[in-house]
């Protein structure tokens, strides 16, 4: 029950900052051009590697360990500030060379305003580690949507100042400092205490190291190709890219990410018990298919309308590339659960080897694809991603003692439910849709597509309907005993 509880919480805060995200990109597509959006990327293509390289390694060995003491906790924290001053380093000196290699000077400017939220994003990391050893993912979740509701408030501060590409990548780049200073607040300084202890880092660094070697090369192999598409086809490709790609990551960094995050700390309980390892997997895998096959293959279908209605005519190049990344999306949300069963059970340096190798065979793909424009990339995207994304699930099925058979099976009734959507949707859009796109006509279609979701679950996935119902049920009932007056 507390598994589930954490799961809610983390998914509901994700999907509140992803939300936000989304609403405040959309306005700012209508006013700006895919260019803009095209010169910021290139410049967030380093800042979010920046944040992933400081907030991956070090502080993952507090959530990973079954005991953790003070002195450990101190040499983290100031393990991460030095750390991240070498990064903040690092970016003040190639900054300039980094803007030429892309070709916009802009890049520049946003690099260096991003030094401000890396240096201090560095006194949450340890924070951060500690609240989800403690399962305080409640409160994760409220910083987390603070501060994206602070760097909202920025974006226009800036669109009002008329600093458009500030205005882009502001949200972003604040975000760190301003969850490490809510954090900082809420853990306190109680935490910290003594010197740190350089003994230790004969036990930190090996860990640590390999699940930094896993984010970086996991960055690298998602990021690519915004490298190849910014380098050989231009911002303004990027652009149109760039929107497509982050509908495509929904799936994977904030549906699947979100219950990632609590299947951590729950997998490295039980890393000695691989059976109970086992159940809890299957579990989340069925989770996440619930929500992952109909939201990947729902707005697939409605790529059109939903493009042209929410973005606007000048987006209409990503409808075919949206498409295409949404499928690849599908396969690799399940990649991100299983690399968390990696590291949970102390064995992250199996994944960090795949994912290395599925770089180096990434590269030829995606060149080849780039004489296609940007349909060859988005299916050098797909073809890598069927590839070994499958790799790690087998590798990590034999740990288990699993069968790819009884893998397949624990979200067959998702399959047969969406594929009856797909089926009668086409029928149902073929004679009564025309391609005169309306606002209605996409909000009918999203309504039809729910619909037939919720009717073909009650068919063939009658037992997660009903555990959903009975969850809701059970809440509103208990809110409403709370609010009784005694």
């Amino acid at each position: 029950m507390k598994f589930i509880k954490d799961v809610g919480w983390t998914f509901s805060g994700t999907i509140g900052v992803q939300l936000i995200g989304v609403l405040l990109n959309i306005v700012l597509a209508r006013l700006l051009t895919p260019e803009i959006f095209g010169i910021v990327n290139l410049a967030l293509i380093i800042i979010v590697f920046i944040q992933i390289v400081q907030e991956a390694g070090l502080s993952s060995i507090l959530i990973q360990r079954n005991e953790i003491n003070k002195s450990l906790v101190t040499t983290t924290f100031y393990l991460n500030i030095t750390f991240s001053l070498i990064l903040c380093l690092t970016i003040f000196i190639f900054a300039e060379k980094i803007a030429v290699f892309f070709g916009h000077m802009e890049v520049e400017e946003l690099l260096y305003y991003s030094i401000i939220g890396i240096f201090i994003g560095s006194l949450g990391v340890t924070f951060r580690g500690i609240l989800m050893r403690n399962r305080q993912f409640k409160t994760i979740s409220i910083i987390n949507l603070v501060s994206e509701l602070l760097g909202v408030v920025l974006t226009f501060i800036f669109i009002f100042y008329k600093e458009y590409t500030l205005a882009v990548g502001i949200r972003i780049m604040a975000r760190p400092a301003f969850q490490a200073i809510f954090m900082v607040s809420v853990c306190g300084l109680k935490e910290i205490g003594g010197k740190p202890k350089l003994s230790l880092l004969k036990e930190i660094m090996p860990f640590s190291s390999s699940v930094l070697g896993i984010k970086t090369i996991n960055y690298i192999k998602n990021n690519i190709d915004y490298l190849f598409i910014g380098r050989m086809l231009g911002s303004q490709s990027l652009g149109i890219y760039t929107l497509a790609f982050q509908w495509s990551t929904i799936a994977k960094f904030y549906i699947s990410g979100s219950i990632a995050k609590v299947l951590l700390p729950e997998i490295s309980k039980n890393q000695n018990d691989i059976e109970s390892v086992k159940r809890i997997f299957i579990k989340v895998i069925r989770q996440v298919s619930f929500v992952i096959f109909p939201f990947c293959i729902g707005l697939t279908l409605l790529a059109p309308e939903f493009i042209l209605v929410v973005y606007g005519q000048q987006w209409e190049s990503a409808i075919p590339i949206l498409r295409i990344l949404m499928v690849a999306g599908l396969l690799t949300s399940f990649s991100t659960i299983i690399g968390r069963v990696y590291e949970g059970l102390g064995k992250p340096s199996i994944e960090l080897k795949i994912t290395a190798i599925s770089i180096i065979a990434f590269l030829p793909l995606l060149f080849v694809g780039s004489f296609f424009g940007l349909i060859g990339i988005a299916y050098a995207v797909l073809l890598h991603s069927a590839i070994f994304d499958i790799i790690l699930m087998v590798r990590v099925l034999r740990i288990l003692n699993m069968s790819i058979r009884s893998f397949i099976l624990s979200f067959k009734s998702v399959f047969y439910s969406m594929l009856c959507v797909v089926i009668f949707y086409f029928i149902i859009h073929h004679l009564f849709f025309t391609d005169n796109f309306t606002a209605f006509s996409l909000v009918l279609l999203l309504l039809i597509q729910i619909i037939l979701y919720i009717l073909a679950s009650l068919i063939f996935n009658k037992s997660t309907i009903i555990t959903l119902y009975n969850s809701i049920y059970r809440k509103l009932s208990f809110r409403k005993e709370v609010k009784k007056p005694t």
